[in-house]
C-alpha cells in the first residue's frame, strides 16, 4: 500500500513537471500567448482523460502521432 501511494506521488510530480516545461516551451520557442497555451494545454488534458477513461487507447494515439507527424514516442 505504501509503495503504490509513493509510485502515484512519483507519478504525478513526473507529469506535474512535464506539463511545466511543455507549457513554458510552448511559450518560449514556439510564442504561443497565454490563450493558445491554455487552449492547447486543455486539449492534452482532454485526451488524457479520454485514454484514463478507456475511450481511446494511447497505443493508437502513439500510431497516429507516429504514421501522421513521424515522431517515435517507444521506448528503446
Amino acid at each position: 500500500e505504501a509503495i503504490n501511494l509513493e509510485i502515484k506521488r512519483a507519478v504525478a510530480i513526473t507529469v506535474h513537471r512535464y506539463s511545466v516545461v511543455l507549457a513554458l516551451s510552448l511559450h518560449d520557442k514556439l510564442d504561443f500567448g497565454p490563450v493558445r497555451a491554455q487552449r492547447f494545454m486543455g486539449q492534452v488534458k482532454e485526451t488524457f482523460d479520454a485514454v484514463t477513461q478507456d475511450l481511446v487507447s494511447l497505443k493508437d494515439i502513439e500510431e497516429t502521432v507516429n504514421s501522421e507527424l513521424g515522431i517515435d514516442f517507444r521506448y528503446k
